[in-house]
């Protein structure tokens, strides 16, 4: 399954820095520095950035967004459309963090929560008219009957869905949220006020720590320290410069994003209105 760390940048203009790793951070392990942690990374109710992106580590996607903004193979390794239905292959062998076999009654308790009133994301599933998970000769198909053929669907909205385990939420709910048991590539080993940390067994990099710095200068501060590999759209902009200039310890990137900063104007204000 191919890892992605973030989908695309959130920014009609995205900036990352990478910074040359040295002394300070352990080799393996990548320090990313972002300003504000996410609400929650239970992916139920996972809707801000930051939830999103590392929710797509901890849980599985059926799908993943690739650079040109079409659905690429995550959980599902191959998929067909038949008219309207779409039909899903599950890889063979996927695991949860706890060593359980992800099967097919997990597949149809994440769609089933996903559609319904308790999901913060059910708008995005009222074309669905019906969904289904089997096993076929050892593996899972998932098969999803729309009210009409959308390509939006697959590239926009099911990328949304990660795998829920029905048996470990079911037994308890608050706790889920507290343990995150997943079966993505990298698994939740804890969190406090400054960091988020997981931990992984198959990727090239075994160690994420996401470090929460949440004034702007500290965080400038602590790049330029090398205290922080990687930061995505996390330092102030004047700043960029003072990275380029050194080509032999820092790479800044710049790409197409998806979003964008907007500035919102009240033209009722006695003031703005002239």
């Amino acid at each position: 399954m191919k890892l992605r760390v973030f989908f695309i940048s959130l920014f009609l203009s995205a900036l990352t820095l990478s910074c040359t790793r040295g002394a300070r951070t352990p080799s393996d392990t990548l320090v990313l520095g972002i300003g504000t942690p996410p609400a929650t990374l239970d992916p139920r109710f996972a809707t801000d950035a930051y939830g999103v992106r590392m929710g797509t580590l901890i849980f599985s996607p059926l799908v993943n967004v690739g650079n040109d903004f079409l659905a690429e193979p995550a959980a599902a390794e191959s998929w067909a459309w038949h008219g309207s239905t779409l039909t899903l292959n599950i890889i063979r062998g996927l695991k949860f963090h706890n060593g359980r076999l992800v099967n097919a009654e997990d597949l149809n308790y994440t769609m089933d929560f996903y559609r319904s009133t308790k999901s913060p994301f059910a708008s995005s599933f009222t074309v669905v008219q019906n969904s289904s998970a089997k096993t076929d000769r050892g593996q899972i198909k998932l098969v999803i009957e729309l009210k009409a053929r959308s390509d939006k669907f697959l590239n926009y909205d099911l990328p949304i869905v990660r795998i829920l385990p029905k048996t470990e939420i079911e037994a308890d709910q608050k706790k889920f949220s507290k343990t995150l048991i997943g079966s993505g590539p990298y698994r939740f080993k804890g969190e406090d006020l400054n960091s988020i940390r997981l931990k992984s067994d198959v990727a090239k990099i075994p160690n994420l720590v996401f470090k929460i710095v949440r004034d702007d200068f500290t965080r400038y501060q602590k790049a330029l320290k090398g205290e922080i590999d990687l930061a995505q759209m996390e330092l102030p902009a004047e700043r960029i410069g003072d990275f380029s200039k050194k080509t032999d310890q820092y790479t800044v990137f710049q790409y197409p994003g998806l979003s964008m900063n907007y500035v919102l104007l009240n033209f009722k204000d006695p003031i703005l209105s002239q």
